[in-house]
């Protein structure tokens, strides 16, 4: 999920994308539907929509994930 991301915003790696403050995931749990975002991205700001059902997407960072792990 991460590689195209990190390729879009011009890093090097994905390490170099987790490394950043304020990477994020918006996430549809009912079409299981993950998208990658960081808060220096200009087309990152939300509200996101799923691309399957249309319905708002929820928010949560990588780090609180990873903490939560």
């Amino acid at each position: 999920m991460f590689e195209g991301y990190a390729d879009y915003m011009g890093y090097d790696s994905v390490d170099e994308l987790r490394g950043r403050r304020g990477l994020e995931i918006w996430f549809c749990d009912d079409c299981d539907v993950k998208v990658p975002v960081s808060a220096s991205d200009p087309q990152g700001y939300g509200p996101a929509f799923c691309p399957e059902c249309l319905d708002k997407m929820d928010v949560t960072s990588v780090r609180k994930i990873e903490d939560e792990a």
